[in-house]
């Protein structure tokens, strides 16, 4: 059993009980399925946070296919109305409800597997995972000590996890934003290896191929800006992020590519607002491919990568430099 400073196995369990009706995980774990609590919610209360989103694992031993359909009846059998099932190919399945009666209106993200740690979390801090039923938290991933020494650190060999999951190059970004880490040398060397690879993420964004892949992952890519703008800016730079983003807006919409400098976008003295600080990033961008037109680039660009919520072309002035764009 691992043991942390504000981790209470009966107290989680107390509380999860308390938001969420469980008869669900009764009739699963009744038909052989093993039911384990994951993720971000164990992540947050190690780092003595109040815990929102509630994602479970579900453990069933069975072939994609039969597990699923078993999955399916077991949660109809369990008076579960589910909302949607999210397939991302054999290894798992996505199932999202909120169970009836229940104190939470935080809907649960169900995902189920055949093998039990063939799908694991993406970064070390979201390896806990804590088994409903005998109250035993487990860390295979030294998930608590990444938390401690506020690291973000990748599950599996860097270079491994980026080439199968490119889209997990944001994700990196926005975890180190979101809790104030560093990313661990060896995963923001492999950042920098596969920073290209972003352009196939945002290519697959651009022509919609894959709407639900959009939907779950690359939220992820702009979510930094929300928590640390300097951050999120200082690590786009660093990765190499920042000018494959920018190469490929050239490439789409047929604009000449070049070397310009991006002038610092946000000032340490200065707290940004969520959409303001995507105006302004996307703005600077727009601004150095070409200044005249780039109201329009900044506008086909929102369209383009389906950013959502109001969005403002915004000019700003870099403070103590001769650089500026009005």
């Amino acid at each position: 059993m691992t043991k942390t400073n504000y981790f209470d196995a009966k107290e989680t369990s107390s509380e999860l009980r308390r938001r969420y009706n469980l008869h669900f995980i009764d009739v699963l774990a009744k038909n052989g399925a093993r039911c384990y609590l994951f993720g971000g919610a164990l992540r947050d209360i190690v780092m003595g946070k109040d815990w929102k989103d509630a994602d479970i694992r579900v453990w069933m031993p069975l072939s994609p296919e039969e597990r699923d359909r078993k999955v399916e009846a077991l949660l109809k059998e369990a008076n579960i109305d589910v909302k949607s099932v999210t397939p991302f190919g054999p290894a798992f399945t996505v199932f999202r409800f909120l169970p009836p009666d229940s104190s939470s209106s935080v809907g649960i993200d169900l995902s189920v597997v055949s093998e039990q740690w063939l799908v694991g979390p993406d970064f070390t801090i979201n390896g806990l995972y804590f088994d409903i039923e005998t109250e035993e938290l487990i860390d295979q991933f030294k998930a608590v000590e990444s938390i401690q020494d506020k690291i973000i650190k990748s599950a599996r060999p860097p270079l491994e996890q980026f080439k199968d999951e490119p889209y997990m190059l944001f994700r990196a970004v926005k975890s180190a934003c979101q809790f104030g880490f560093e990313i661990e040398k060896d995963t923001l060397q492999a950042m920098k290896d596969f920073s290209g690879m972003t352009e196939g993420v945002l290519t697959m964004t651009a022509e919609k191929t894959m709407p639900a892949f959009t939907e779950w992952f690359l939220g992820n890519m702009w979510r930094g800006l929300k928590y640390d703008p300097r951050r999120f800016e200082s690590l786009w730079r660093s990765s190499g992020f920042l000018t494959v983003f920018r190469n490929f807006l050239a490439k789409r919409l047929s604009l000449p590519a070049d070397d310009k400098i991006i002038p610092e976008i946000f000032l340490s003295s200065k707290k940004y607002g969520y959409e303001e600080a995507i105006s302004l990033f996307l703005s600077a961008v727009a601004r150095s491919l070409d200044e005249e037109n780039a109201k329009d680039i900044f506008e086909k660009t929102i369209e383009m990568l389906s950013i959502t919520g109001k969005k403002n072309y915004e000019d700003f002035l870099i403070e103590d430099s001769s650089i500026h764009y009005h």
